[in-house]
C-alpha cells in the first residue's frame, strides 16, 4: 500500500506558526555570540528560511533576495522567479529580525540551505507552503497568492490549497 505522506516528503505539514518557532529557537540559538564564524553560518543559512517563510518564495529566490539585501542594505529586493523562462520577477521583503551583521556572503548556497533546513526537521519548500497555506486561510484570492508566490499557472496552487482544504475538512468530519 503507498503511503502518501512518503509521496509528499517535501511538505512536513508545519503551521507557519510552527515554523517561525523553530526558526526563532534556532536564531534566538546562535544570534548571542556573531564573533564565532560558525554560528554566522547558521545564521545566514537562517536568514534565507526566514526570508523563505515570510515571502512564500523558493530556497533559490530567498537566497537571491539575502545576497541583494547583504550588498544593498535595501530590505525590498527584486528576484527572479525560478522555474519560469519568461524572466518573471518579483518582489521579496527580508524580514526585519534579519540582520546584515549576521550574514556571510559566501555561506549563502541553496544546496547548504537545503542541508541545514533538513537538520532543523524541516525542507525549504515545506516554509514555502506554510506561507501558502497561511495566506489562503486568510482568505488572499489564489490568483493574487499566485503573483505573490510567482506561481504561473494558478491551477497548481489551487489544487494544492483544496488538497489542504479537503483534508482539514475530512479531519474535521471525522472527530
Amino acid at each position: 500500500m503507498l503511503d502518501v505522506t512518503e509521496k509528499r516528503n517535501w511538505d512536513k505539514r508545519l503551521t507557519w506558526d510552527e515554523c517561525l518557532n523553530k526558526l526563532n529557537f534556532e536564531i534566538n540559538a546562535w544570534s548571542g555570540n556573531v564573533s564565532v564564524n560558525m554560528n554566522r553560518v547558521r545564521l545566514t543559512y537562517l536568514s534565507v528560511m526566514l526570508t523563505q517563510l515570510y515571502n512564500g518564495c523558493r530556497v533559490g529566490e530567498a537566497v537571491e533576495a539575502v545576497r541583494g539585501f547583504y550588498s544593498s542594505g535595501c530590505r525590498e529586493v527584486w528576484v527572479r522567479v525560478e522555474k519560469r523562462r519568461d524572466d518573471f520577477r518579483r518582489l521579496v521583503l527580508v524580514p526585519e529580525r534579519v540582520d546584515r551583521g549576521w550574514l556571510l556572503p559566501e555561506a549563502l548556497n541553496v544546496s547548504r540551505v537545503k542541508t541545514y533546513a533538513c537538520r532543523l526537521g524541516v525542507n525549504t519548500h515545506t516554509l514555502r507552503y506554510a506561507f501558502i497555506t497561511r495566506l489562503a486561510q486568510q482568505g488572499v484570492n489564489p490568483l493574487v497568492l499566485s503573483k505573490i508566490t510567482g506561481h504561473k499557472n494558478v491551477n497548481i496552487l489551487t489544487t494544492y490549497i483544496q488538497m489542504r482544504e479537503a483534508e482539514a475538512v475530512l479531519r474535521g468530519f471525522n472527530t
